[in-house]
């Protein structure tokens, strides 16, 4: 029990170590996409309530992890957004922004904060599920040392630290490889080609530059094939020289065994 314990507390700790750097100071700052980002959310929101579906399409991204979080946290500041709301605000122009100054007490940068708030915890808890998978990949102490290093890394922090897809896309690939290689290198199981699945259809509905993953499995699939060919190739040629050797000395001790006795 000591031993689950301590085991426990460690991965909490990790999880900790994702989520906390990307939390600090989320309303000291502005980058030029989210504002969309946030309009988006709102009309996504809006649409959502009055069971609107059609105009949660915002954009080819689509974004739709991403407007979940705006979603999430626009009513989590705001719970009454979807009934004061006057409509669906276009995101090219600073509609909403406006809106929300000439009648509520909300600050857009309030609300994009809430947001981040969301994302910044689906990625750390994306990064964090990576860790079990690439127990079996690597083992439990490099598993745990990559891990830190990708929790900790200044670029993904800052990606995930905004009301964009680059943050969630980044981790859902991730994950969806490290699924994949551990689903080729470790055996298949429908578990784990599901997992495979549900992490590339997470990254595909964040942005669809996540399609990538289909070649990128398809290229690995041909690798893996390959080198499962030339290991059976190997095996057989190895096999093929054991039985000529075998038959050679077969026939080496036949004379022997007929010779007439003196």
């Amino acid at each position: 029990m000591k031993l689950r314990a301590r085991e426990a507390a460690w991965l909490l700790f990790l999880f900790v170590l994702a989520w906390l750097p990307r939390t600090l100071a989320l309303d000291a700052y502005v980058s030029p996409d989210e504002r969309k980002w946030l309009a988006r959310s709102a009309n996504f929101t809006y649409a959502v309530s009055h069971a609107d579906y059609a105009q949660t399409f915002q954009r080819e991204h689509p974004g739709v992890t991403v407007m979940w979080a705006g979603t999430l946290g626009l009513l989590s500041e705001y719970p009454a957004y979807a009934q004061e709301a006057p409509g669906y605000f276009t995101w090219e122009q600073e509609n909403l922004e406006a809106w929300l100054q000439a009648n509520t007490e909300h600050t857009p940068l309030e609300l994009l904060a809430a947001g981040r708030r969301w994302i910044a915890l689906g990625v750390a808890l994306t990064l964090w599920l990576s860790i079990f998978p690439l127990h079996r990949l690597l083992g439990r102490n490099a598993a745990h040392l990559a891990f830190i290093f990708l929790a900790v890394d200044p670029f993904g922090v800052a990606l995930s630290r905004q009301l964009h897809p680059d943050g969630f896309v980044a981790s859902f690939i991730f994950l969806a490889l490290i699924h994949f290689f551990r689903l080729a290198l470790c055996g298949t199981t429908s578990t784990r080609s599901g997992d495979f699945r549900r992490r590339h259809g997470a990254g595909v509905a964040d942005q669809n530059a996540a399609a990538l993953l289909v070649p990128i499995a398809g290229v690995l699939v041909a690798a893996q094939g390959w080198r499962y060919g030339a290991v059976a190739t190997a095996r057989c040629l190895t096999t093929r020289m054991a039985m000529r050797t075998k038959s050679r000395r077969n026939a080496e001790a036949r004379p022997s065994l007929l010779a007439p006795r003196n």
